[in-house]
């Protein structure tokens, strides 16, 4: 998945939540933003980032070397991985994550237009990943009672709860996104938590302006 030219990335690590000792990937990391964001977040954390595309893992190994001219402490805690998630169980062992966290594409690989920019393409398009194929890694990697975090479209969000929940992820906390007070939620993020109890809370809505 690629970069995403907005706050989503910022948003959703400002969504997750975190104990000492974690180990957390970030599924299609395209730039690094979320890696970088959790590892300034959380001090005792692991983080690895995966990305299929060689351009985006250029960028985000850069972004993770430049950062640590200033915080070195965070960013050596920061694994950035080319790899597909389609083939996430050649990658990684099963359940070796705490909390897996992404922004999977939103689109329908033949809903509207695709973007003539192949990495806008990917992010925005299910071009090299589709939710399915997103939520069955989450659960693979993640530990029983471990998270996976996603920010995703509204008009998309019953078949989000529905594949997490045949996944056995069990969706614990959702929250709307909203430009401003008067709009409608553009974003929402929701937290499941594998193999949870069924208790739904749903967050106070994120106004952004």
């Amino acid at each position: 998945m690629g970069y995403k030219h907005s706050v989503d990335p910022i948003l959703l690590a400002d969504f997750v939540t975190a104990r000492k000792g974690d180990r957390v990937i970030d599924l299609g990391t395209g730039s690094g933003v979320i890696a970088l964001t959790l590892a300034k977040r959380f001090k005792d954390i692991e983080i690895v980032g995966l990305e299929l595309q060689e351009s985006l893992v250029k960028i985000a190994r850069g972004s993770v070397r430049q950062a640590h001219n200033d915080h070195p402490e965070q960013c050596r805690r920061i694994e950035i991985i080319k790899g597909d998630i389609r083939n996430i169980k050649s990658i990684f062992d099963a359940e070796s994550f705490d909390i897996v966290v992404g922004n999977p594409p939103y689109r329908k690989a033949d809903d509207g237009r695709i973007n003539p920019d192949r990495e806008k393409a990917v992010a925005r398009h299910e071009i090299e990943i589709t939710l399915s194929e997103f939520i069955k890694a989450g659960r693979y990697l993640v530990k029983n009672l471990g998270s996976v975090n996603i920010i995703y479209h509204p008009y998309r969000l019953t078949e989000l709860l529905s594949t997490m929940t045949e996944n056995k992820i069990t969706p614990k906390r959702i929250q709307f996104v909203h430009p401003t007070t008067n709009s409608k939620a553009e974003m929402v993020m929701v937290e499941g938590i594998k193999n949870g109890r069924h208790e739904l809370m749903v967050m106070k809505p994120l106004i952004l302006q």
